[in-house]
């Protein structure tokens, strides 16, 4: 019951927050490295996919803001029918010098029909706000590259320590394996004794419940195999159908080294770099508010024709009139209402905030690094110290059956024997996931998962 909920303690843990999405089979037969699987999740994973989709967004983003700095051109045009043409008031007096000088004329000025069409240009020749704009964008589209790091490094952890599962599972299937053919030979061998007269019935009946109970626990293991198989699968973003074959072997993965500096260089962390992106965006954000108090200026000109008639009919037949005009406009902020005041101490409070996130990742990142040393140096002396294990128990194990076999030992001690050699190998297996799964955390707290 412990090796089991080991097991599925270490694949509960492994299962990330983020949903998958399954993809089509690449091939009938996947024969995949270590690497090879972590390429393949890199390249399958939804939150990669996610996470580059909103690189692509930002970066039409900034195209966004850049095309707001370049040259705007329109064409309006417009017919309007004057069903009532407004007036306009002047002193009867300036049309008829006899005319008392407090009398007021109305006069009509206009026609009931007119048109034009114009087409407009302008450019910003100066905006302080677009300007910070600009180096914003820039800045957000680092931050969507280093989500995607982020993702990647994730993804890096979560496949390894599946992988390394995966092989030890399939280690330990062996084992029972060669365990249960070992047991069933010497259970053979003893009912022929037993038969014989030279062993009594209870050596038997001690030898089937260890048998019975290896035969469980080894069908215990290949249902975990089969599971860790599927949980790589899951982690890898690969159908749950498709075949794999894993091509490594836990052998080649038993020289860990431990890291001889493991000193932290914070900026290694993606999640690191996220909060230096978010502090430059506050910074820009407080930029962009001072920028806001200088004024703005645009260049226009305008090219448009127009007409007037009584009749409709003779809007589009008559000659229409050309004009054109060019300028600057200066636009000079002068009070917002304190507006800009609050959005600048909103920004200086969020730069603050996050200086104490990055003091704060800084000390998570030592303690991560801290402790996964002493994991990886405490789990690397209990491998060593279950290998040894394993050697001496394997000893026992033949010492005490040439015994037995030699009529000068008992059954007991084979049984004792076998189980001691079971446990020894069981904690060996259990010490050297240990040792690789730190030695993943080690990497991941230096930002070395690549």
């Amino acid at each position: 019951m412990k090796i089991t909920k080991f097991i599925l303690v270490g694949i509960v843990c492994m299962i990330p927050i983020q949903v998958f999405a399954q993809q089509p089979a690449a091939a009938s037969e996947n024969n995949f490295s270590l690497q090879q699987c972590i390429e393949y999740a890199v390249s399958n994973h939804i939150s990669i996919k996610s996470a580059t989709l909103d690189q692509q967004i930002s970066v039409a983003k900034v195209g966004e803001i850049r095309a707001a700095g370049l040259p705007q051109a329109s064409i309006d045009a417009l017919m309007m029918n004057n069903i009532e043409v407004q007036s306009m008031f002047a002193r009867a007096s300036a049309l008829d010098k006899n005319a008392p000088s407090n009398v007021i004329v109305p006069l009509a000025f206009g026609v009931p029909y007119s048109s034009s069409a114009t087409l407009g240009v302008t450019q910003i020749i100066f905006n302080g706000t677009l300007l910070v704009g600009l180096q914003a964008a820039k800045t957000y589209t680092e931050l969507t590259k280093k989500a995607i790091d982020i993702n990647k490094n994730s993804i890096i952890q979560n496949v390894s320590k599946a992988y390394y599962l995966t092989l030890i599972n399939e280690e330990r299937k062996q084992l029972f394996a060669s365990n249960l053919r070992r047991m069933d030979t010497l259970l053979k061998q003893t009912r022929l004794l037993n038969q014989a007269g030279f062993a009594e019935k209870i050596d038997v009946s001690r030898l089937e419940v260890t048998y019975n109970n290896l035969l469980t626990e080894k069908q215990k293991f290949d249902n975990l195999y089969d599971l860790s198989t599927l949980l790589l699968k899951y982690q890898m973003g690969m159908n749950s159908s498709d075949n794999l074959t894993l091509t490594d072997k836990i052998n080649s993965f038993k020289a860990i080294a431990i890291e001889a500096n493991t000193q932290p260089l914070y900026t290694n962390r993606p999640e690191y770099n996220v909060l230096q992106s978010q502090k430059r965006l506050a910074e820009l954000d407080l930029k962009s508010n001072k920028t806001g108090y200088l004024p703005s200026i645009v260049a226009f000109g305008n090219l448009g024709y127009n007409n007037g008639s009584i009749q409709l009919s003779d809007l589009y037949s008559t000659s229409w009139h050309k004009f054109s005009n060019v300028g600057l406009s200066l636009k000079m902020p002068v009070f917002d209402g304190f507006s800009k005041y609050y959005k600048s101490q909103q920004a200086r409070l969020t730069i603050e905030k996050t200086n104490y996130a990055i003091s704060t990742a800084e000390r998570n990142i030592d303690l991560q690094v801290k402790q996964a040393e002493i994991n990886l140096k405490n789990s690397t002396q209990s491998l060593n110290n279950q290998q040894n294990n394993v050697k001496l128990a394997e000893e026992v194990v033949k010492a005490s059956e040439y015994k037995y076999k030699q009529g000068i030992g008992s059954n007991l001690e084979v049984v004792t024997a076998e189980s001691a050699l079971k446990e020894a190998q069981i904690n060996y297996y259990n010490a050297l996931y240990d040792v690789l799964v730190y030695k993943v955390d080690m990497d991941f707290a230096l930002g070395n998962l690549k």
